[in-house]
C-alpha cells in the first residue's frame, strides 16, 4: 500500500468531523459577530419565504436592480434578526421600492 492514501473510513471520518452544520448556531439567533469576521454574507430564511422571494423575482421583479436591492435587505435583516420568516417579507419588499424610488 503507499503512503498517504486516505482510506474510505480514514475520508468519512474527517469529513464528519468537519460538518459545517455541527457548529452553527441555532437559526433563531442572530450570527455572532466571529462569524461576520471575514465579510461572509449568509442568508437565513424559513422555506415559504424563500418560495415567495423566488416567485417575486419571476413575477413582479421589473428589472434586475430589484434583485440587488433583496439581497441587499435580506443580509442586512439577516445580520439584525437572524433568520427570516414570512413576517419579514413586507420589510424586505417594502425596501426595495423605497430603494428604487430614492434613484
Amino acid at each position: 500500500m503507499l503512503a498517504g492514501i486516505i482510506t474510505e473510513s480514514k475520508y468519512r471520518s474527517l469529513t464528519e468531523n468537519q460538518d459545517p452544520m455541527v457548529d452553527s448556531p441555532p437559526m433563531d439567533t442572530p450570527p455572532s459577530e466571529d462569524e461576520f469576521q471575514d465579510n461572509v454574507d449568509v442568508v437565513a430564511m424559513d422555506l415559504p419565504l424563500f418560495i415567495r422571494l423566488l416567485e417575486y423575482s419571476r413575477e413582479d421583479a421589473q428589472e434586475d436592480a430589484d434583485l440587488h436591492v433583496i439581497a441587499q435587505k435580506v443580509n442586512e435583516l439577516v445580520k439584525e434578526r437572524g433568520a427570516l420568516r414570512m413576517r419579514n417579507y413586507r420589510a424586505i419588499i417594502d425596501g426595495i421600492e423605497s430603494e428604487l424610488s430614492s434613484k
